[in-house]
Formats: structure tokens, sequence, C-alpha cells
């Protein structure tokens, strides 16, 4: 899967599951239910927001 340059996998699991969380119920996001929608632990969730 190719990404944008410079965007690890995870950081591109989070910034998907960003859009599709808030596109499906206008929340800001929240790092622990994304752990949940991407797999990652909080903690790496948390970075990935981080660099968006």
């Amino acid at each position: 899967m190719s990404h944008a340059p410079g965007l690890s996998d995870r950081d591109w699991r989070v910034r998907a599951a960003v859009y599709r969380r808030f596109a499906e119920t206008g929340e800001a996001p929240d790092a622990d239910r994304l752990a949940g929608d991407t797999a990652l632990p909080p903690g790496g969730v948390e970075a990935s927001l981080g660099r968006l």
C-alpha cells in the first residue's frame, strides 16, 4: 500500500480512522476509541494524532 511520503503505516491507519469516525459521528478524535479502530495501543494513537 502506498501512502503519502513520510507517513508511516501507523499514522496512515490513525488518520483514516480519525476521518472515518468524524464522518460517521462528527466527534473529535478519542485516542482510546481509535486504538480499538486501528488495533494500536493508545500511546501509539496519541503519537500519531500529534503528527496530524
